[in-house]
């Protein structure tokens, strides 16, 4: 049985036949899940489309956690969780990688401030701790990473939401937040000994 799985979405097709087979399979399974947006890079590509065709054709809550820094190409991506700016813009296939924290004198400030609102009000209706500071009226900047964490943690457990991630397999951008949010994120794998037949003495044995 798997612990756990992510669920990757075409950037420009948006979820696919066969995408959403798989999605129905992890259902009937109750798989916790993950999604992740590639070929953000491509020419076409639009975030926005294709989180409404997860909406639409999965019957799920997509709650985007990271983002592109701009519409038009995959230089950098914004962390909604951790207010920090991921940036891409050299051509070394995402060998080297640099972090800004996006405080209010950042350029991308406005647009990472407006989609985290978004994120946060949507992880509301699964987290008591998170909806009462949401409802209380706590800036926005000061909510945790650590409680948007928790947050993230029982909306995937609900079945009824899916964090999204975004990036480019091929040229390895945004690949390194996806493996962090499946440790974070996702259940860790439960490991139980195994139960069989020994062949020789046909007696059952645990190991």
């Amino acid at each position: 049985m798997c612990d756990g799985a992510v669920a990757v979405f075409d950037g420009m097709m948006g979820v696919e036949t066969q995408s959403e087979t798989v999605w129905q399979q992890a259902n009937q399974f109750e798989i916790p899940r993950i999604g992740f947006i590639n070929k953000m890079d491509r020419l076409g590509c639009d975030l926005e489309t294709t989180v409404k065709s997860v909406k639409r054709r999965l019957k799920v809550e997509p709650i985007v956690i990271n983002m592109p820094s701009t519409d038009t190409q995959l230089t950098g991506l914004i962390d909604l969780t951790s207010k920090i700016y991921i940036d891409y813009s050299g051509d070394d296939l995402g060998k080297v990688v640099s972090f800004e924290e996006i405080d209010k004198s950042h350029k991308l400030y406005e647009r990472m401030s407006n989609q985290r609102e978004v994120m946060i009000s949507q992880l509301a209706n699964y987290c008591d701790e998170l909806a009462d500071l949401y409802l209380d009226g706590a800036e926005i900047d000061e909510i945790s990473q650590q409680v948007i964490d928790q947050a993230i943690r029982k909306a995937i457990a609900s079945k009824k939401a899916v964090p999204l991630l975004c990036g480019s397999a091929l040229k390895n951008k945004g690949v390194q937040p996806l493996l962090d949010s499946v440790i974070k994120y996702l259940p860790s794998p439960e490991t139980k000994n195994a139960i069989g037949k020994n062949a020789v003495t046909g007696k059952q044995e645990e190991r």
